[in-house]
């Protein structure tokens, strides 16, 4: 069954993963932009490497954490969004 939303998935992985005090996890489906998240989030320190698998399957992430992570997760809109508001909308969002 596919995942509706990889990047909620990839924060809540790491969150439980974090919690439970693990030293790394495994992220499954994967895609483009959860590559750059967690480039971001290993530029600012959260997490250590992390290395991409294709195995033919969505591939997988194998990341190591630095127990860093407190709370995170996506913030993803409950309404229909065209492709040239979605950047304007992400800012109300934090805004409000």
């Amino acid at each position: 069954m596919p995942t509706n939303n990889i990047i909620a998935n990839l924060f809540t992985t790491l969150f439980n993963t974090e919690d439970r005090r693990k030293s790394n996890c495994v992220v499954i489906p994967t895609s483009k932009l959860g590559m750059e998240v967690l480039k971001t989030l290993k530029n600012e320190g959260y997490i250590g490497d992390f290395e991409y698998t294709d195995d033919k399957r969505g591939g997988k992430f194998k990341i190591q954490l630095l127990a860093k992570i407190t709370k995170c997760g996506a913030i993803t809109p409950r309404f229909k969004v065209k492709k040239d508001e979605y950047i304007f909308d992400r800012i109300c969002l934090l805004n409000r």
